[in-house]
């Protein structure tokens, strides 16, 4: 639309006026620019495309000269002096002339690769892909390879290391988090109150101030002349920070519509977004949580009783079959109907009291899972087709768990791999230490999970089962783990599924 708008605008105001709205405002604009508000031509032109009087279009030249100045400003451009419309000229050399117009030429080159790079942005669906896309927008835009995004780390004043596994600044500052208020004489603390970009080649003016320690050490893991850090801010809030290195040639990047603070303002509108976007799927899922629980005690209690029913009933039944009459088959039915149904229940309460505190305790971790393996082998088929291993980390390790928690996590896991595994197959309880956590894998040698289920597995009412599995079980241990300060994550391919569960130490 722009380009067309562009090649019609020059043609007859009768035909421009039967364009598109953006190709007669371009016309419009370009006749103005060339006369007066008094232009007759001009003034035929606003009422045929507008429907605009002469008065609104005096309106129109209010305060032009000030946003033609401002935007020429940010561009580049020079404006002459004295001229009274686009038509006249001023005197300049042909020096002048030459870069004003490489000015310009530059300033059109980089926002037409800031598209690009907004583009990727705006794809990006987390926040590894918007740390990605800056680091790529940063190469593309500056030539600069050295950057790292400060987000904000919860609700908290901390910003968090957030880097790309691509970037050599990963593995020494992935993750670190830094506290502002502890570093208040660095250059990020700096750009964070004052709310605008900082670099390190301006000190501030009082002349006793000297690098500080975090400075030094951020200046020597860049391997740069300097730093500069821009605040990325979106509608008043700021989200975290670009810290770039450059050398000080390279600081007209940090104007106001250069292409470092155009980026740094992309990004905090697609971290506002990401933000947004999480919050909400909080509460879809606090909400989703909420009612099943509720639906789950009411169930609960509604299958509770036809369970005791059942259960008087084959008391009865027992007494009939002293009197010799047939009620084998029966029982069974009876019987098989209730254990079903016990299991619903089970699943409905576990669910339904999901939120109970945990009473975690420290202690060493293989004792109990050899506990619960001890009490698990008992559900093995006795004709040895279905193997079940434990691979413990050499050494002891200590985690914070509560044990009852523990307990139903690791079986319920350890159900869904003997699901997996029911015609024969082997399951491997494997440990391993990381930082501060400890990792406890349960393997399966399955068919594994349709990727279709895998994103929502350990929701509620989700299940990678067939027939009688409500798909409650998964979301139990989910909560279980989240109360204990850890977390549940699956990994499931054909030939196999892992379920990894960390523990806090």
């Amino acid at each position: 639309l722009v380009a067309d708008a562009v090649r019609y605008h020059h043609h007859p105001v009768e035909e421009v006026a039967q364009g598109l709205p953006l190709t007669r405002i371009i016309s419009l604009t370009d006749l103005l620019s060339h006369a007066s508000a008094a232009d007759p031509d001009g003034l035929a032109a606003a009422d045929l495309f507008f429907d605009l009087t002469p008065a609104q279009v005096d309106n129109l030249y209010a305060g032009v000269d000030e946003q033609v100045e401002r935007i020429a400003a940010e561009l580049g451009i020079r404006v002459p002096r004295e001229a009274r419309t686009s038509h006249d000229m001023e005197a300049e050399d042909e020096e002048a002339r030459r870069e004003t117009s490489l000015g310009l030429i530059n300033r059109v080159r980089d926002l037409t690769r800031l598209t690009g790079v907004v583009d990727s942005l705006l794809g990006a669906t987390d926040t590894d892909q918007i740390v990605r896309a800056v680091e790529q927008g940063v190469q593309i835009l500056c030539n600069i390879d050295t950057c790292l995004l400060l987000l904000a780390d919860g609700a908290g004043p901390s910003l968090r290391c957030r880097v790309s596994a691509g970037n050599r600044l990963h593995r020494e500052l992935d993750g670190l988090v830094f506290a502002p208020a502890r570093h208040s004489d660095s250059l990020i603390a700096r750009a964070l109150r004052q709310g605008r970009s900082a670099h390190s080649f301006a000190r501030p003016p009082d002349t006793r101030h000297t690098t500080g320690l975090l400075d030094t050490q951020l200046l020597r893991l860049f391997a740069s002349e300097g730093l500069a850090a821009l605040p990325l801010v979106h509608r008043g809030e700021i989200h975290g920070l670009l810290l770039v290195g450059l050398a000080e040639r390279a600081l007209p990047l940090l104007e106001p519509m250069g292409p470092l603070q155009l980026l740094a303002g992309q990004a905090a509108v697609c971290l506002h977004l990401e933000r947004m976007a999480a919050e909400r799927a909080e509460r879809l899922a606090a909400e989703r949580g909420r009612a099943a629980r509720l639906v789950a005690r009411k169930i609960a209690h509604e299958i509770n009783n036809p369970v005791a029913i059942l259960r008087n009933y084959l008391r009865i039944l027992d007494r009939k079959s002293g009197r010799g009459e047939p009620i084998a088959e029966e029982l069974a039915i009876l019987d098989s109907e209730m254990e079903r149904i016990g299991r619903i229940t089970l699943d409905l309460e576990q669910l339904a009291l999901a939120q109970v505190i945990a009473r975690p305790d420290q202690s060493e971790l293989h004792p109990r899972i050899k506990d619960i393996l001890r009490m698990f082998r008992g559900s093995l088929p006795e004709d040895n087709s279905i193997t079940l291993s434990f691979r413990p980390w050499p050494e002891p390790l200590s985690v914070r768990a509560d044990t009852d928690r523990l307990r139903q996590i690791l079986l319920n896991l350890l159900a869904n791999a003997l699901d997996a595994v029911s015609g024969g197959g082997t399951i491997t309880v494997r440990t391993e230490p990381g930082p501060e956590m400890v990792w406890v894998r349960v393997e399966d040698t399955g068919p594994g999970i349709d990727p279709g289920l895998q994103a929502g597995l350990f929701e509620d009412g989700v299940s990678g089962k067939e027939g009688r599995h409500g798909g409650f079980g998964l979301a139990i241990v989910r909560s279980l783990a989240e109360q204990m300060g850890g977390t549940v994550g699956c990994d499931s391919r054909p030939g196999g599924t892992v379920f990894t569960l960390t523990l806090p130490v």
